[in-house]
């Protein structure tokens, strides 16, 4: 039994695998019909037997953003609702908190968003969510993401950022953005929940930061 339990998926091996030669080695090999998300990979043998493992090799792709990463401990953020269950609250900062089991989450709603500030202008390239499961509540395929400086209408008067590269909500943008907030937006009527978010980039110096106030606020006079 192989059990993925940081996506909360265990997969039951029952099926006789396939003979392989790897490293002149006779080894048996497993495939899965879906993949699965995960950190740890736990091999368990019911009953009371041995178990014994020669060679493990593990098949799959790291699920993350290249570049540097953006120190959000102690950054805020909002959100439009707060799901509450229980005596627990469902808060923004819950999705940084550094805990894959731990998420934000709204309520269900139409235009549900969750935004973050990050107290300086950022250069951002990528942004990656790891849930612990795909549902409606967790997938973010449709979502949109707005970078910028802008606090108006929940920040969607930002740049809408298009995806660039998706795949297991990782977002690669085609031309990264500067900014200050960004926010994640779901249109449709359903929660948005985000459990670990990690975003690339790094932060603008205030000389640039001098130069770009300078260009926005240039009065060309005519004689």
């Amino acid at each position: 039994m192989f059990g993925y339990f940081s996506s909360s998926r265990v997969y039951n091996i029952t099926e006789q695998g396939q003979k392989i030669k790897y490293k002149n080695l006779d080894m048996t090999a497993f495939s899965f019909t879906t993949s699965a998300l995960g950190r740890y990979v736990t091999v368990f043998r019911p009953g009371h037997k041995h178990l014994v493992l020669c060679e493990v090799k593990i098949t799959g792709t790291e699920l993350a953003c290249d570049g540097p990463k953006i120190n959000l401990m102690k950054k805020k953020a909002s959100q439009s609702s707060v799901y509450i269950d229980g005596d627990t609250n469902y808060t923004a900062d819950r999705a940084f908190d550094g805990k894959i089991n731990t998420c934000s989450h709204t309520t269900k709603q139409t235009n549900s968003w969750w935004r973050i500030d990050l107290q300086g202008v950022y250069n951002i390239s990528c942004i990656s969510v790891q849930n612990f499961e795909q549902d409606s509540t967790t997938d973010l395929s449709d979502a949109k993401f707005y970078i910028g400086n802008s606090l108006e209408n929940n920040g969607t008067s930002n740049t809408l950022i298009p995806h660039g590269t998706y795949r297991y909500n990782v977002f690669r943008f085609d031309i990264s953005v500067l900014g200050r907030y960004i926010t994640v937006i779901k249109e449709k009527k359903e929660h948005l929940a985000l459990c670990e978010i990690s975003i690339t980039g790094t932060k603008i110096g205030m000389c640039f930061m001098f130069v770009i106030f300078l260009q926005w606020n240039v009065t060309v006079v005519k004689n």
